[in-house]
C-alpha cells in the first residue's frame, strides 16, 4: 500500500501497440500508472509541467525494468552508467488534477546508431492528456576521460528485448 504523497506503480510490463512512424507490428512497451498528488501541482491546481518530465523518466526506467534491465544490471553486466537524456518534449492537451490516476504508455519509437527515442502517451480513463518523447543514449565512461560520458550502441540483447514482438498477436 502506498503512502500519501508517493507515486504508485507496478513492475509488470504490458505490451503495447507500436505507434512509431514507419514501424509495424507490436513492440515491447509498458504502462506506468501514476496517481497525481497535491504536491505535484502548481497554484492553478493542475500538474506543474516539469513533473511530467519526472513521470517520463520513471516510465522509462519502468520500461527497462520490464525487460529485466535495471540500473545495477546496466552497470554490472554492460558497463553502462545509464541512459542519459539529451532531449525531451511534450505536447499538453488536457490538464491533470490531484487525485487523477494516469497511465503512461511508453515504448522505443525510433532507433539511431547511438541514440533512441522513447515515446510516452499519458492517459486518464482512456483519454489522451499528454504526448511526449525523450531522446536518450546508452552511456559509458569515456575511455580517455572518465569524467565524460560516451554514447555507444545499445547492446543487441537489450535492443532485441525492447523490439520483441508480442507472442500470440
Amino acid at each position: 500500500m502506498a503512502n500519501a504523497g508517493t507515486v504508485c506503480y507496478t513492475w509488470r510490463p504490458v505490451f503495447c501497440r507500436g505507434r512509431a512512424r514507419g514501424q509495424e507490428g507490436d513492440v515491447a512497451g509498458s504502462i506506468y500508472p501514476v496517481t497525481v498528488q497535491w504536491g505535484d501541482c502548481d497554484p492553478a491546481g493542475i500538474v506543474y509541467y516539469p513533473n511530467f518530465f519526472h513521470y517520463f523518466d520513471q516510465a522509462t526506467w519502468h520500461l527497462f525494468r520490464g525487460i529485466g534491465v535495471t540500473l545495477p544490471v546496466m552497470q554490472t553486466r554492460y558497463g553502462a552508467v545509464g541512459v542519459p537524456l539529451v532531449e525531451v518534449q511534450a505536447h499538453f492537451k488536457v490538464p491533470c488534477w490531484p487525485g487523477d490516476t494516469l497511465e503512461i504508455e511508453s515504448w522505443v519509437s525510433e532507433w539511431k546508431e547511438r541514440t533512441f527515442t522513447i515515446s510516452h502517451v499519458v492517459r486518464k480513463d482512456g483519454r489522451v492528456h499528454l504526448e511526449g518523447r525523450e531522446v536518450r543514449f546508452w552511456g559509458v565512461r569515456h575511455p580517455e576521460d572518465p569524467a565524460r560520458l560516451k554514447a555507444v550502441p545499445v547492446p543487441g540483447d537489450v535492443r532485441d528485448a525492447l523490439e520483441a514482438k508480442v507472442p500470440g498477436r
